[in-house]
């Protein structure tokens, strides 16, 4: 009776009725917090506070309910004024104690690349905003400020990259940005729809993208920006400044679109703020040839006239850690290696100066110029460690694991969660298939590429790509089906006509595959690139055809066209190719004046890739002396900490010296790491005819030591990806003849010849293949 007499008490004075509305209105206020902090980004721990301060009061509010819930005129109560006010300041007190500010940052601990323990302040994954820096079209701009269109945007980038919370980049620092935007017709990177940039920054997964204008006035800058979302192109936010300092003007537009991104956690300063005159560029000129170098690079890639536009900025602003970086990758990309490593070392000793990101990228570059590639993926190992859910880190990491032809498992396991980040980034599932290739995982790799298919399905490359892979399963006319496909999306694009040739290449229809090329070729307006590659291919079909003067006189031909490509760009399609073809032709001498040219005025380690090239003249004159010397000379250089970098060359001197000596048992087993790490590498047309290549030489070598069952299983692999192979065909022979297959001997034999029709005379697998067919007994 007690218990039903107290509740009819407390329901007479109505508390049950106030508990539950004080309870609706504490619901609600959280739920009101929790809108407000999601909408203007405020601290988490807000509506922790209102929970545990309601929570404190609800003794206050039963109290007033007991006291003054019935029906009728109540007296006040004493207590009231003394228990009331005590309850709400301990109400307000009691979150303070109890409540920990969110934090957006975490410390973590983590060895580094020379065995130290650190400890790094990371932002959490949670709080970190991606964004696309667009350029900015305006039409109130005279002609010689036009170049501000670029400039303002790009330093607005640069300046909230600095922010750990913010990933921003712009057509600058990706140019498959400005690809996108120049294929579909906007050549100069300005006055894209909204609907293009939605799709650009979707590709990209990011979350928001900024677009904006210029305009000055008298001295002042007028700078107007707009933050969309990339889900529906939405404007959240916009942004306007006016300044007669554009540099201010940047940096106080910076702090606003931060503040906008980030809210709360903008009370962590996880590194300094710089102002954009001490982390880009510090004056107007400065920033006026290099903004219209980097508009020049966008245009002109593989200029080397590139250089000298950065060095003239740079002269202008020695003190610019933005052109330091700039000039460190130009460089390298001429073959100045030593001034490349300065600047390097210059930008290290100004690390302050650089993002987290930009640390482990340049401390990396700089292990990578010195060809300590162990202590490269140390760096971006540990970059991943710490920020596991780095697109960028996992992307770097996964790119060099297989460039260095390291653990491909670690590559495929970034890659892996560069998907689970970037969901709709077709790329990531196209280097992702590269790697199952390199992996020799085919139907992993299509099984990628048709997802990319799903993201994008009139992709022109990636179909392409899915072709490539169906061909090296055999499926030559699943292939030609992807083709016609293609074809149907855009019948003039020459990638197609290009696969195409290259499908009729591989399976024997050589007339038909010169016939592409010779008509592309004849095209007035043909990119340099593009002219390249097509002669890259023709050379392919006519080294088939044992056609090796054609071949080289194609090569030379090229020679003209290159003039304005860096060195080490002229080295890949001109001095290389003409080098190897002379050996073809066996004529050493000449290989051996070409390679000295070629080295003139070559740094490490481009110099290496050409000196190598040596040993076919050594192998040509049977130099065994000049073998043991080259390899006396790169063992000295692998150890002196050049291992990376000289293992693969040191490999192959090996092999040329085993050989020689008749140790086919030892050139073998370099024979295999080489196949092994072409394999692992081969991202390329020539990079996957050297890997076929390498497998024949490995399968010869599998016959000089009698294990003549495994030499034929290599050979048929090769076979079913490349049919007309007539390398893989020569060395069958020899493999039928030493096991009394005379017969199938005989039936390749007439193949063979067919393809060596027109042969030089001089090519030296021609010369060695007439001997060996003596042994077939071929009626005269």
């Amino acid at each position: 009776m007690e218990k039903t007499s107290l509740f009819t008490g407390l329901w007479e004075r109505r508390v049950p009725h106030a508990i539950g509305v004080y309870i609706a209105a504490t619901w609600m206020a959280i739920e009101i917090g929790d809108w407000v902090i999601e909408r203007f980004l405020l601290a988490p721990e807000i509506t922790s506070y209102i929970f545990i301060a309601m929570l404190a009061f609800l003794p206050a509010v039963i109290l007033m309910a007991y006291q003054y819930g019935k029906k009728g005129r109540d007296p006040w109560h004493k207590s009231t004024f003394i228990f009331v006010p005590l309850n709400l300041i301990i109400a307000g007190a009691l979150p303070i104690f109890l409540v920990q500010p969110v934090k957006a940052s975490e410390v973590k601990t983590a060895v580094d690349e020379t065995g130290q323990t650190q400890e790094y302040v990371v932002p959490k994954q949670q709080y970190q905003k991606r964004i696309v820096s667009y350029f900015w079209q305006t039409d109130n701009l005279a002609e010689d400020e036009q170049w501000l269109q670029y400039a303002a945007p790009w330093l607005l980038s640069k300046d909230l990259e600095r922010n750990e919370f913010i990933a921003s980049l712009s057509a600058f620092e990706h140019s498959h940005i400005y690809n996108l935007l120049n294929e579909a017709g906007y050549e100069s990177g300005l006055g894209e729809p909204l609907s293009l940039q939605i799709k650009t920054t979707r590709n990209h997964s990011r979350e928001y993208f900024l677009t904006g204008s210029i305009d000055k006035l008298g001295d002042n800058y007028f700078l107007s920006a707009s933050l969309h979302r990339a889900v529906n192109g939405k404007v959240t936010a916009k942004f306007s400044v006016k300044n007669s300092n554009l540099f201010a003007a940047v940096d106080e537009m910076s702090e606003a679109i931060s503040s906008e991104l980030i809210g709360f956690a903008t009370r962590e300063k996880l590194s300094d703020d710089l102002p954009v005159t001490e982390h880009v560029v510090a004056n107007m000129a400065a920033l006026e040839a290099t903004t219209k170098s980097l508009v020049y690079k966008l245009k002109n890639p593989y200029d080397k006239n590139l250089v000298e536009r950065l060095e003239q900025a740079y002269e202008l602003d020695p003190t610019s850690i933005e052109l330091q970086k700039l000039l460190f990758l130009a460089y390298q990309s001429v073959g100045k290696m030593t001034l490349a490593e300065s600047f390097g070392e210059k930008i290290l000793n100004q690390s302050f100066k650089l993002t987290r990101a930009e640390k482990f990228q340049y401390q990396g570059y700089l292990y990578r110029l010195k060809g300590d590639y162990a202590a490269h993926l140390k760096v971006l190992a540990l970059w991943v460690e710490l920020y596991p859910n780095s697109a960028d880190a996992h992307s770097y990491l996964a790119q060099f694991e297989q460039a260095y032809a390291g653990n491909l498992e670690v590559a495929e396991k970034s890659l892996l969660k560069v998907i689970e980040l970037l969901p709709n980034d077709m790329g990531a599932y196209y280097r992702l298939a590269r790697l199952y290739e390199s992996m020799g995982e085919l139907d992993k790799a299509i099984a990628s590429m048709q997802q990319a298919i799903d993201l994008v399905t009139d992709d022109i490359s990636v179909n392409l790509y899915l072709a490539m892979l169906y061909e090296q399963k055999g499926l030559f006319d699943k292939a030609k089906d992807v083709y016609q496909k293609v074809a149907i999306i855009d019948p003039s694009n020459d990638s197609v006509k290009y696969f195409l040739a290259l499908n009729y290449y591989k399976t024997g229809d050589f007339a038909q595959a010169k016939s592409i090329v010779a008509s592309e070729l004849d095209k007035a307006d043909i990119a340099l690139n593009r002219k390249a590659s097509w002669i890259t291919l023709v050379n392919q079909i006519h080294v088939t055809l044992g056609e090796i003067k054609t071949a080289l006189g194609l090569v030379q031909s090229l020679r003209g066209d290159v003039e304005n490509l860096p060195r080490p760009s002229q080295i890949q399609i001109i001095d290389k190719p003409e080098i190897q073809l002379l050996a073809k032709l066996g004529d050493a001498t000449e290989q051996e004046l070409k390679i000295k040219q070629a080295l003139q005025g070559l740094e490490p380690p481009y110099t290496y890739t050409v000196e190598y090239l040596m040993l076919g003249v050594y192998k040509a004159r049977n130099d065994q002396a000049a073998m043991q010397r080259y390899i006396d000379e790169l063992e000295s250089l692998n150890e002196g900490g050049n291992k990376q970098s000289i293992s693969p060359i040191l490999d192959y001197a090996y092999l040329t010296l085993y050989e020689a000596n008749g140790d086919y048992a030892n050139a073998k087993e370099r024979a295999y790491l080489i196949t092994e790490r072409a394999k692992k590498t081969a991202n390329g047309l020539l990079e996957r005819f050297s890997y076929l290549n390498w497998k024949v030489e490995l399968a010869r070598l599998y016959r000089l030591t009698e294990q003549h069952h495994e030499s034929e299983m290599i050979l048929m692999d090769v076979l079913k990806e490349f049919p007309a192979s007539v390398l893989a065909k020569k060395e069958l022979v020899a493999l039928y003849i030493l096991t009394d297959r005379i017969e199938e001997a005989r039936a390749l034999d007439k193949e063979i010849m067919q393809t060596w029709n027109n042969s030089d005379a001089s090519y030296v697998e021609f010369s060695e293949y007439l001997k060996l067919r003596e042994k077939l007994d071929l009626p005269s």
